[in-house]
């Protein structure tokens, strides 16, 4: 797994904008990052906030990214404000804190132990995704938050899933989460080079670029939940599409539903609403992205 400077910038956001950036965070995954120390002084000073004065620096684990000079994942952390880091792995080979398999229930030990956990691109490579969603409101204690950085579209076969952003969204407030933060970002292939466009989000606001919409770039999404004393794992949510369009259904008039009866009993009608449908479907494709909000 890898985070970039984005990633650094949306938690500096979180930072700045909540009281949620403290205490113990459970990386899931062993995340390698690629910022520098100078960066991150860079970025902090940015959004109005520094970096800890006892911060201690330590560079990657990964050979190639320490001779480049990015920081570990320890120090990615703790310099945006959390006091203690801890990563979970199905694999020790990244030296991670824990080993466990999300896809099987975590220990009761685990329970209630973090303030946040951070998955930067570990669900999508877990069969399981409701058992890890499961694991992940057990490990947290009440009013911590969940932070996922997942990918969207176009990632074919880099893990068992690519996400709709309507997942977590409708997932979480089926569950009584309170979502503190909803975007998607598009960015480059490279984590070293290049700017990271943001928008929010919240269901409905892309369904006219859901067939084709999104086009060459990689989509990523920002999403970020609270557990309160209300929240929940066992709800199944349906996905607000379809709870939107049965709902407008069941507010169509008598008159409107036997209007959609003729058409469809009439065939040179029943031709002419499907041209024009086709016609507005075209134009959905030639539709803007939602309003930018920041580049990272």
């Amino acid at each position: 797994m890898g985070v970039a400077k984005g990633v650094f910038k949306f938690l500096l956001e979180l930072k700045t904008t909540s009281d949620k950036v403290h205490g113990k965070v459970l990386q899931l995954g062993r995340q390698c990052t690629y910022v520098t120390p100078e960066q991150m002084k860079t970025f902090a000073t940015q959004f109005n906030t520094s970096l800890p004065r006892n911060l201690s620096i330590n560079l990657s684990f990964d050979p190639k990214l320490k001779e480049i000079g990015y920081v570990d994942d320890v120090t990615f952390f703790k310099g945006v404000g959390f006091d203690a880091v801890d990563s979970l792995d199905y694999s020790s080979y990244e030296g991670c804190s824990l080993v466990h398999d999300l896809n099987e229930p975590i220990p009761d030990e685990y329970y209630g132990k973090y303030d946040a956990i951070f998955d930067g691109g570990t669900l999508e490579h877990v069969f399981h995704f409701p058992n890890c969603l499961a694991n992940i409101h057990k490990m947290l204690k009440p009013g911590g938050v969940i932070i996922h950085s997942s990918p969207s579209h176009n990632h074919v076969d880099h893990g068992f899933y690519m996400f709709s952003p309507t997942v977590f969204y409708d997932y979480y407030q089926a569950n009584n989460y309170k979502i503190l933060k909803s975007n998607i970002f598009e960015y480059p292939r490279t984590h070293e080079r290049g700017q990271w466009t943001i928008y929010n989000y919240e269901p409905g606001v892309i369904d006219h670029l859901a067939y084709g919409g999104w086009g060459k770039k990689l989509l990523g999404i920002w999403f970020v939940a609270e557990k309160i004393p209300e929240s929940t794992f066992e709800i199944i949510p349906q996905q607000s599409f379809y709870t939107r369009t049965w709902n407008q259904s069941s507010n169509d008039s008598h008159r409107f539903k036997a209007l959609k009866s003729f058409i469809r009993k009439t065939p040179l009608l029943y031709r002419l609403a499907r041209r024009v449908n086709q016609v507005l479907d075209i134009k959905s494709f030639i539709k803007k992205r939602p309003k930018v909000i920041a580049h990272y």
